[in-house]
């Protein structure tokens, strides 16, 4: 038997074991859905029920992914010394065990009766452990994912995987509105008691089936190390340091107002948990519809070319929140449809952004590179969304009203015109990866063709055509 008979018998028996893995790993994006769907979404209300201000939502949203982002340079180095697999499990299975602590939070609040100043802070930084040690192993698992999945069915296969893991969040949501709702007219803590108890399950499944995926050999090499701040000085001329720098920009613009929808339909219009339910639930719907699409169209346009079409859509968004409030105060029985519809096209545009941004860093880094770039993009991603959430809480913190228009509203206008600022600004600094790959190849190609036309291959030629 020749060696590339066992070779090609070896790579087969690697694949069937990478395809079982790539399998594994959309059942396990489902369990984490689970504790997307019943806990995440539902942590906000949570913190609204413990009488936390609009500075401790803000500091909700935006604390726990800067201090999980920060996190992930530890986790580089971590690699050096543990597998992956070990880091994603520890990872995932303590933040499940910390949904139970905040049970636990709420135990104080609602049965002891903790002073309702401490009960926010004490959610605070539970809400903030529970996402550091899973957004920890993010990198691992990224670099894991690269191993498993072909870099030229990354949008299809994520797009099929965020499709499936987005219809068991969207039932996860669905169920925990009319959860909440029931246990409002009683007792609303036993509610945030069974959705949390589900988050813990769905997490505990998730970090079980890790087990259970293949890991192909890996060993960080230390020729590919660099530091952040070398990453920080080459970053404004690379293509991929620019995504970088306009993601960042973009996300801070998106912080502004992001932690402040839900307070606002809550407070401000006074939605009862079912209508909060069905306005979150019409994003999830769509995100869920279109993902497979935008898949497919990053595979066949590129990614940068779904960030730019997105990216000039997202900043009419909370321009057509601010507007809502005329909605509510002159027709109020169209109000729940007219926010409907701005989550249809929120969803719409943030399914193809998101999408397009995750797989864009795939084609964009190498696989020695991965875990390092994407620990340095989200951690410079995330220090600007805690520094635009603290602003847009800040701002919403303000008790000045000009007739129906309040803090929130200028809080909205606000990033609105961010987000129109940076679009317009750093999108035509980004160029497709796949672009730039096709160009060089032409350009090989050309530089190639004019070789034969050179002197010394034209005096080979006629030496070769007219020899005597």
């Amino acid at each position: 038997m020749s060696l590339k008979t066992i070779s090609d018998k070896v790579e087969i028996k690697l694949e069937k074991k990478r395809e079982k893995s790539r399998r594994i790993s959309i059942i396990e994006g489902s369990a984490y859905a689970i504790s997307e769907g019943f806990g995440i979404n539902y942590v906000t209300p949570y913190a609204v029920e413990m009488k936390a201000n609009n500075t401790e939502i803000g500091l909700l949203s935006s604390l726990p992914l800067l201090a999980g982002n920060l996190a992930q340079l530890f986790t580089i180095k971590e690699m050096w010394v543990y597998n992956r697999k070990k880091i994603v499990f520890i990872g995932v299975l303590i933040q499940a065990i910390l949904w139970l602590a905040m049970i636990a939070i709420g135990t104080l609040y609602f049965c002891f009766g903790l002073h309702y100043q401490s009960t926010p802070t004490l959610l605070v930084i539970v809400y903030t452990l529970l996402i550091v040690f899973g957004t920890a192993t993010v990198p691992a698992w990224t670099s894991w994912m690269k191993d498993l999945v072909p870099d030229h069915k990354a949008g299809s296969y994520f797009g099929y995987r965020n499709k499936v893991a987005g219809l068991v969040a969207m039932i996860g949501l669905l169920a925990g509105g009319f959860i909440l709702d029931y246990f409002k007219q009683t007792y609303v803590f036993i509610g945030f008691i069974i959705l949390f108890s589900l988050a813990f399950i769905g997490r505990a499944i998730s970090a079980y089936l890790f087990t259970k995926q293949y890991e192909p050999e890996f060993t960080p090499d230390k020729e590919f190390y660099f530091t952040f701040w070398q990453f920080l000085k080459k970053m404004p001329y690379s293509n991929f340091g620019k995504f970088v720098l306009f993601y960042s920009l973009f996300s801070f613009a998106v912080a502004i107002a992001s932690p402040f929808f839900a307070v606002y339909m809550l407070k401000d219009l006074g939605f009862s948990y079912i209508w909060y339910m069905i306005v979150i639930l019409s994003e999830t719907i769509v995100r869920l519809l279109f993902m497979s699409v935008w898949g497919k169209l990053c595979d066949k346009y590129g990614e940068i070319a779904i960030i730019k079409f997105c990216s000039k859509v997202i900043p009419f968004i909370p321009f057509l929140w601010f507007f809502s409030i005329f909605i509510f105060i002159y027709i109020p029985i169209l109000i729940l449809p007219y926010l409907i519809l701005l989550q249809i096209i929120s969803g719409i545009v943030w399914s193809g952004f998101d999408l397009a941004s995750s797989i864009f860093i795939f084609d964009a880094v190498s696989r020695e590179k991965m875990a390092l770039c994407l620990a340095y993009q989200r951690v410079i991603s995330n220090i600007l969304v805690f520094v635009g959430s603290l602003f847009g809480g800040l701002l919403a913190t303000f008790s000045f009203k000009i007739g129906f228009i309040n803090a929130i509203l200028i809080v909205f206008m606000v990033s609105a015109i961010a987000r129109f600022t940076i679009a317009y600004f750093m999108l035509p600094k980004l160029n497709d990866v796949r672009k730039d790959i096709a160009e060089f190849k032409v350009l090989m190609e050309a530089e190639e063709k004019l070789k034969m036309f050179s002197p010394k291959h034209l005096l080979n030629y006629i030496h070769f055509k007219f020899r005597p």
